[in-house]
């Protein structure tokens, strides 16, 4: 079913968190990984896990070729070739079995539980003085549309992009007025964003141009795509204009 994308981005974060090791390992730093077995939550091509891995090259600078990546899940993905330093992890045991066992390093994906414990101290912290200093917050999800239906019918794609920012807008006002009072771990990541951004969740290829470079970048060196693609031909051209 062939798909494109639209400019909407439905969830962002800080992913200096999701870098897990045991609390029994000993790992003093991001450079300790460096010949190690690393754990991946799922498939090595998700989100979360990409942006981990770039926040150690880009901000400790691991060189991520010199770690073993082992995924607890296929990609899902036809014909996707695994680069050499990537491989499947043992059945036998749980990624989080085996990482609290300090069986591997550290994981990627996870979130800290009784056994293990953010290799990032103070990850919240870190994470926001990450967008202080690159300006950008990482996204993780986006919308797509059938292509048949983007054929069928020319303004869907200009409907749809206006349905989510207003509501994208009306969330943000009521965040900025506090009216939501039962403030969620994103309600209040957003809010923190809010301190260094007048707008935390743009939509739109423009405002989010440095944000998409950095990530296709990241995949590239990640060894997830052979070269980068252009960014106009992966949305819908309806779309390509649109800020929101």
């Amino acid at each position: 079913m062939p798909i494109t994308a639209l400019p909407i981005f439905l969830v962002r974060d800080f992913h200096h968190k999701a870098i897990v090791t045991s609390k029994n390992a000993l790992v003093a730093s991001a450079k300790d990984l460096e010949g190690q077995f690393v754990g991946v939550s799922r498939g090595y091509t998700v989100t979360t896990g990409v942006w981990a891995r770039s926040i150690l090259a880009e901000e400790h600078g691991v060189d991520l070729s010199q770690i073993t990546w082992l995924r607890s899940d296929e990609e899902h993905v036809p014909d996707w070739r695994m680069p050499t330093h990537v491989q499947d992890l043992t059945r036998d045991e749980s990624l989080d079995e085996q990482l609290a066992q300090g069986k591997l390093a550290a994981a990627v994906g996870l979130v800290a539980g009784d056994s293990t414990r953010s290799l990032i101290t103070d990850p919240f912290a870190a994470g926001l003085a990450a967008l202080k200093t690159k300006r950008f917050y990482p996204i993780n999800h986006l919308v797509v549309v059938r292509d048949e239906l983007l054929a069928e019918l020319p303004d869907l794609a200009h409907q749809i992009f206006d349905a989510f920012s207003a509501s994208k807008n009306s969330y943000l006002s009521d965040l900025k007025s506090g009216r939501i009072s039962d403030l969620t771990a994103a309600d209040k990541t957003h809010l923190a964003a809010l301190d260094v951004m007048d707008d935390p969740l743009p939509y739109g290829i423009a405002p989010n141009a440095d944000t998409l470079t950095n990530l296709m970048q990241q995949v590239v060196a990640q060894g997830i795509i052979d070269a980068p693609l252009m960014l106009e031909d992966l949305f819908a051209l309806q779309s390509l204009e649109l800020v929101g």
